[in-house]
């Protein structure tokens, strides 16, 4: 069984989106994203399991596509390989 959703690329490419730079998507959308206050008061946001299978999923197909694009160049190609 596969745990895309673990990977360390996956995890840091939904930070990125969704919690970093000057307006992130967490602050424009807070009613998309679950929420919990912690004992000290601070909120805390957390990205819902189908937004981290989209991205999961994007990441995955990326880098299928990067596979096949180099296999591709790396070896000839011809018809008779279908």
């Amino acid at each position: 069984m596969s745990h895309a959703y673990r990977s360390l690329v996956i995890i840091s490419i939904i930070r990125d989106l969704f919690f970093t730079g000057k307006m992130p998507f967490v602050l424009r959308h807070q009613d998309l994203l679950p929420s919990h206050e912690g004992l000290n008061g601070n909120i805390t946001y957390e990205v819902p399991m189908s937004m981290v299978a989209l991205v999961a999923t994007v990441v995955c197909f990326f880098l299928l596509i990067v596979l096949i694009f180099s296999n591709l160049v790396q070896t000839p190609f011809s018809i008779t390989q279908l």
